[in-house]
């Protein structure tokens, strides 16, 4: 599995389509993802620092050869990271991870996933599986 970080305003805007197409596949061509929860935290903590996000747990099995892993271009980061070049179709879309924050609103890890199986939760990925 990787993940995506994902505004909740942005998940909710995908509606009945299915197919996620944020702003940073115009712009840069692909759309970020990261390889595990390490790299998910660090990722929020400097770049979604006090959004409202949901993490997006994909299985890059569904993706085909859209998906590249590449080196970082930010000097926080070492490993390599899987870039999806094309659209997301949700179908790929395994359940939404939900990060833990502390007092000072860093993240600090995962909390609980919600997946196709989970109801009566204000965040339902079910329309799109």
């Amino acid at each position: 599995m990787i993940y995506h970080i994902i505004e909740r305003s942005d998940f909710e805007a995908i509606g009945d389509t299915g197919i996620y197409h944020p702003e940073s596949l115009d712009r840069e061509g692909f759309i970020h993802c990261s390889a595990d929860e390490e790299s998910v935290v660090t990722v929020a903590n400097n770049f979604y620092r006090h959004r409202d996000i949901l993490v997006l747990v994909i299985d890059e099995g569904c993706l085909g050869e859209g998906l590249r892993w590449e080196r970082p271009t930010h000097d926080i980061f070492e490993k390599p990271f899987p870039h999806l070049y094309g659209e997301l179709d949700m179908k790929a879309v395994r359940g939404i991870q939900l990060l833990e924050t502390d007092d000072r609103g860093l993240r600090k890890g995962f909390r609980n996933m919600v997946d196709s199986e989970t109801s009566g939760h204000d965040i339902d990925i079910r329309r799109n599986n």
